[in-house]
């Protein structure tokens, strides 16, 4: 008779078990965290030796962008506007529109990609939601009438000239 007393696995209590794996949870928390705070002490720059600062800042020197010089120029009138938008026919729904008081064109656009391409990069854009054709285009006229519409451009020199096409025939 051969005794397995020796190979017997010893039986734990569901309590037992449930406290080893709150003891195994608690132990991974404490070094994760660890871990996290000793990344962090890793990417700030004042933690880290001058000589290795100098060869970081050697291989990630900012590359020096064009700065673009934004001049000021005449904007389309609110007649001009009032023309490229034909009013809608009867019994349609008003639709939104964004209305561009200072960008590269101002004026009323209905696609949210269009007006952003207006606004972004130009120093102090704006631009207002309105729904209605008519209640965009007063808004429009306000602005104009108060000096408040800005059309803004770079100068001819800032941007480069598109590279003319090639093609094999």
């Amino acid at each position: 008779m051969t005794d397995h007393s020796a190979n017997a696995i010893h039986a734990s209590t569901p309590e037992q078990e449930l406290q080893a794996s709150i003891a195994l949870l608690a132990d991974l928390s404490q070094m994760s965290l660890a871990l996290a705070k000793r990344c962090l002490d890793l990417q700030t720059p004042a933690k880290l030796p001058g000589v290795i600062n100098a060869a970081i800042a050697a291989q990630v020197a900012p590359v020096a962008a064009p700065i673009l010089a934004w001049v000021r120029l005449m904007p389309r009138t609110p007649d001009e506007v009032d023309a490229a938008h034909p009013a809608l026919p009867a019994g349609t729904a008003e639709k939104a529109y964004h209305v561009v008081t200072t960008g590269r064109e101002p004026g009323l656009y209905d696609d949210i990609d269009e007006s952003d391409y207006q606004v972004l990069g130009v120093p102090h854009a704006k631009r207002r939601k309105i729904t209605g054709l008519a209640a965009a285009l007063a808004y429009y006229r306000a602005k104009y009438a108060a000096q408040e519409v800005a059309k803004w451009g770079t100068q001819p020199g800032d941007v480069p000239a598109p590279a003319a096409s090639t093609s094999a025939v």
